[in-house]
């Protein structure tokens, strides 16, 4: 934010840039403004741009000036009684760096106060992550340098600088080599409008971050009954921050090929093929330029398959009691599974296409299955698969229980097409005694 302050206790508040010559020389060269002509290059020669020959390019008789000043700044104000300064300290790269950033550092002041100020005296004091054999004076008028206190400064004597008017200096530097991921590097200055008290501007931070980002595609299901779904992924990084990220993909385990590149969000709205599989991972990059490195593997993978249609079911019928209630039977008998089916329509369903599976597997007699047992398939009499009566609406399938369950207790699974699955719960006697079912 600038800070200024006016006569008479008159304010604006979100001022535009024109307000000061150099602002509006700069905002009116950033395309801020609808101005029919721009000011000529001759008249920009404000010492920021003028001492900076790669951030303003003269061509055609014009300025054009970067875009990296603000549009507008909060407004305070109060009785100016003599040179007064409200102060700016910037730095031109973004707070996480390379170990080999060059640093250059701009320092704008300006008096807004009633009388001109006649000398003006700038320090600043480099910090120890600074490579002080690598500094520049971009405007090395009255500058000089201390290595013992590493103090820069700038006595500007004479300097008159009128009400209203404002300027600035620049310096360059470059950090120490070697330096750790993580380091902060901070810088501010002071400015003093001759015999008055200082002013210390605000403090600026670079941070060297040598550390890639990572990221990884979030987990999907195994298959997706859709064209289209949400694909996300979760990003990290130990010092900076991530800029972007690149979703790449692999069809069918075909060779990886890049669909989403540099793109700041983390989620996506993916359509594919039914009957195709498809894997994903991504690369991130943070503000540093660090790039993942990542090897070409599938971070999530899905297969689009038809969208299933969703059953009523009803069942398991006499003499098959369902859960949670406990069949006991004798092993080796024939027990008749039958069950009902019913779309959303409330219509009964007589495809033999919507039955996927007819298994079993073991648990512990309680219903208190930790782990759930390998489902197998069951067997029924004669090898007959499940059939279907009109007249009953009604499903059955003719399990042959296994001889060898003698003791034990297993689950019936029954898996429609809708992947959704029903059990019943046997416990098998181990030798014959009475009628097939006990309550």
């Amino acid at each position: 934010l600038w800070l200024n302050i006016l006569k008479n206790d008159e304010c604006w508040i979100n001022t535009d840039v024109c307000t000061s010559k150099r602002s509006q020389c700069i905002a009116n060269n950033c395309g801020l403004f609808n101005e029919t002509n721009n000011p000529l290059c001759d008249e920009c020669r404000d010492p920021v741009l003028f001492h900076r020959p790669f951030y303003i390019e003269c061509g055609s008789g014009q300025c054009n000036a970067c875009d990296q000043f603000p549009t507008g700044w909060a407004v305070s104000c109060q009785e100016a009684t003599g040179p007064l300064d409200p102060n700016e300290k910037h730095v031109l790269a973004d707070t996480y760096i390379q170990p080999d950033q060059p640093l250059v550092y701009p320092i704008h002041y300006e008096n807004i106060g009633e009388v001109e100020a006649v000398d003006v005296f700038i320090t600043d004091v480099l910090d120890p992550a600074l490579d002080d054999s690598t500094l520049e004076f971009l405007v090395p008028e009255d500058a000089s340098y201390d290595p013992a206190t590493r103090q820069i400064t700038w006595s500007l004597l004479d300097r008159n600088l009128q009400p209203g008017e404002s300027d600035s200096v620049l310096f360059s530097i470059q950090p120490l080599p070697d330096l750790p991921s993580g380091t902060e590097i901070p810088n501010d200055a002071e400015i003093q409008f001759e015999v008055f008290d200082p002013l210390v501007t605000n403090t600026v931070l670079n941070v060297i971050d040598t550390d890639p980002p990572s990221c990884v595609v979030d987990r999907l299901p195994a298959e997706i009954p859709s064209t289209e779904f949400t694909l996300s992924w979760t990003g990290e990084d130990a010092v900076g921050e991530i800029k972007n990220y690149s979703i790449f993909v692999s069809v069918d385990n075909v060779d990886f090929e890049p669909f989403l590149l540099e793109v700041p969000g983390t989620t996506y709205v993916f359509e594919g093929e039914i009957g195709k599989s498809y894997g994903f991972f991504c690369v991130a990059i943070d503000t540093a330029n660090n790039v993942e490195l990542q090897e070409l593997t599938a971070e999530a993978t899905t297969t689009l398959i038809e969208d299933a249609e969703l059953f009523e079911f009803n069942g398991f019928f006499w003499p098959v009691k369902s859960l949670p209630a406990q069949n006991t039977i004798t092993a080796g008998r024939v027990v008749p599974m039958r069950w009902q089916l019913k779309n959303a329509s409330g219509d009964f369903v007589q495809d033999l296409e919507a039955v996927k599976s007819v298994q079993y597997q073991a648990d512990n007699c309680d219903g208190s299955v930790d782990e759930a047992g390998e489902l197998v398939d069951a067997k029924s009499i004669g090898n007959l698969n499940v059939f279907f009566t009109r007249r009953t609406n009604t499903y059955t399938y003719l399990w042959k229980t296994p001889n060898n369950l003698k003791g034990e207790c297993v689950d019936f699974v029954l898996t429609l097409g809708d992947e959704r699955s029903y059990k019943a719960r046997f416990k098998f006697r181990r030798q014959h005694r009475g009628p097939h079912f006990k309550d």
